[in-house]
């Protein structure tokens, strides 16, 4: 936020210069947030279009909605759904490393972080899309790992 300097001495002179300043300040703010605003519904008019296609990877990769894979599955097949950005941080894990829960957890932390919607700000929209499914997925996974194991 930048300071007001008026010029010279005059009273109103410096009232209506401040007022012109706080007008411009304003404006600008305006502007900024209807630009933000636009770029929103840029990203949101692109994700209606790429749901299905987004949807369709979730669905081979994790199974359908009400009947998902269980979690160790999704983990070893992990590289399988990750978008570019991210495959070259994703180290293929092997069903035989998933055998204890202790394992399973620490694959699915290292997983959900790689795909964190906060950690792919800068990744394209179709890359932060996915990574808000795929993370929702791993996050409703683990939930049911936890009632399925017990821990």
């Amino acid at each position: 936020a930048s300071s007001f300097e008026g010029k010279g001495t005059d009273r109103e002179a410096l009232k209506q210069q401040f007022a012109n300043h706080v007008e411009r300040k304003a404006e600008e703010a305006a502007e900024e947030m209807r630009k933000r605003e636009a770029e929103k519904q840029q990203y949101d008019d692109m994700k209606w279009q790429m749901q299905d296609q987004v949807d369709q990877k979730i669905v081979a990769w994790a199974g359908p909605k009400h009947n998902r894979k269980n979690l160790r599955a999704m983990l070893s097949t992990f590289d399988t759904v990750l978008f570019d950005e991210a495959k070259e941080k994703w180290k293929k894990v092997g069903l035989h490393e998933l055998v204890m829960t202790d394992q399973v957890k620490k694959v699915h932390r290292k997983a959900i972080l790689l795909v964190h919607p906060d950690k792919v700000q800068r990744a394209a929209p179709k890359s932060k899309l996915e990574a808000e499914h795929i993370h929702s997925v791993l996050h409703e996974a683990l939930e049911a790992f936890r009632k399925q194991e017990n821990c």
